[in-house]
């Protein structure tokens, strides 16, 4: 009879509200770490733990020298405790890291006689190092879940280019030497682990997110094409390329373009909608109404680049988003989209705006109907094999294979 097995999780998944919505919160990631955090606790309970600090902006970038310890009961039940911070930036990591160190043996300790395996999201915070050391003295399994690494396209200055470039040399090292792994996409595999195995957990669909779901039937017609793209509005997630393809797409064709999002790019957005009447900006949105833009949308658009800039390690949150809505979705080539999510999407085989515009012009030929219909088949999909629930099942069934030793022979991506 197969044991249970205890799991001590190292993120920080947080309310999204005002309180917690400081410099240094993405979205992206609490989304995902809430996902998993909220799945687990669905699979195991309190065989779960979830420890981590608050995401802040370090300073002098923020100005909070000490952020103090809380622990937060999410409505699932969930309980998450992150600890009280040093908040100067190298400084902060090492605090963060001994006290992660000590947390770590604790918990092991605590649970010495029962089967245990530690995860953590990404390598950063708490630094990966000290995390693996505990769980080496205390010969526990550790598994990253590796969703954000790589280093950033351009440069962001010479302290943080140091940093990546530092978190890079960690990940070559400690990658391989834990007892497993899961990736976002397979290339993460490819290059940190190529002598080991790993399971691909390409993100979820959370419960934030599934609250939100609207009818797919349509009461109203409009005699519009409303297409939205959702985001960071930055070179990376396409916006250079929609903007190139909405000035090839004749003015008379009946379409409406909305983006929601902030980044780098958003000035030159701002510019362009100044003079073009198709395009509507919306700046950040909170949830609810990024909700209802997608429900009011013929089409969600998914344009983040893989040709030109180095995105190989990197898989768009918003994409199952998006494809749970239930709404067609036109989206690049990213890693595995075309194989794994082919007929539930539109794939561009060229990253230029003129494919953009005949695939555009392809949707809007094929009618109501059926652009319905691929959306309707896609929110299926994700609802029977991607909610967080489902795919935080497969990472407790893969740590037990470790914990059972079922995978130590094993190269190459575990199919779960």
């Amino acid at each position: 009879m197969r044991k249970e097995i205890n799991i001590l999780f190292w993120g920080s998944p947080v309310p999204d509200n005002e309180e917690y919505r400081l410099p240094g919160f993405s979205r992206a990631g609490n989304l995902a770490q809430r996902g998993i955090a909220e799945g687990l606790f669905a699979c195991c309970g309190k065989r779960l733990s979830v420890l981590g600090f608050q995401p802040i902006q370090a300073w002098p970038r923020y100005k909070r020298v000490w952020v103090c310890g809380r622990t937060i009961k999410f409505e699932s039940g969930l309980s998450v405790h992150l600890f009280p911070s040093l908040n100067i930036l190298l400084a902060r990591e090492l605090f963060r890291g001994l006290i992660a160190f000590f947390s770590t043996i604790i918990w092991c300790l605590k649970y010495s006689k029962d089967n245990r395996t530690i995860l953590t999201y990404n390598l950063y915070t708490p630094p990966f190092p000290f995390i693996y050391c505990a769980a080496k003295l205390t010969r526990t399994p550790i598994v990253p879940i590796i969703f954000d690494i790589g280093l950033p396209p351009g440069s962001l200055g010479r302290l943080r280019d140091w940093i990546y470039h530092h978190g890079e040399r960690v990940a070559k090292r400690y990658i391989p030497q834990a007892q497993g792994v899961c990736v976002i996409v397979d290339k993460i595999r490819d290059i940190y682990a190529p002598c080991g195995h790993a399971l691909r957990v390409d993100g979820g669909v959370s419960p934030d997110v599934l609250c939100r779901l609207f009818a797919l039937d349509r009461s109203a017609q409009s005699s519009k094409i409303r297409l939205v793209m959702a985001g960071s509005v930055a070179p990376h997630n396409g916006i250079d390329l929609l903007l190139e393809a909405l000035k090839r797409l004749p003015q008379e064709l009946p379409i409406v373009v909305d983006v929601a999002g902030v980044g780098s790019g958003y000035g030159k957005l701002k510019a362009e909608a100044s003079k073009d009447a198709r395009l509507v900006v919306h700046g950040l949105l909170d949830l609810d109404e990024l909700f209802l833009l997608y429900q009011d949308a013929d089409v969600i658009l998914n344009l983040r680049i893989t040709e030109g800039m180095d995105t190989s390690t990197w898989f768009p949150s918003k994409f199952l988003e998006a494809l749970v809505c239930g709404r067609c979705v036109l989206t690049t080539n990213v890693a595995h989209i075309k194989e794994t999510y082919g007929k539930y999407c539109v794939v561009l085989e060229e990253e230029t705006p003129e494919a953009v515009v005949s695939a555009i012009k392809k949707i809007m030929n094929m009618g109501r109907d059926k652009r319905d219909g691929i959306g309707r088949d896609a929110r299926a999909y994700i609802l029977s094999a991607h909610t967080w629930e489902k795919q935080a099942r497969r990472i407790v069934m893969y740590c037990q294979g470790i914990v059972n030793h079922k995978f130590n022979n094993c190269i190459g991506m575990v199919q779960i």
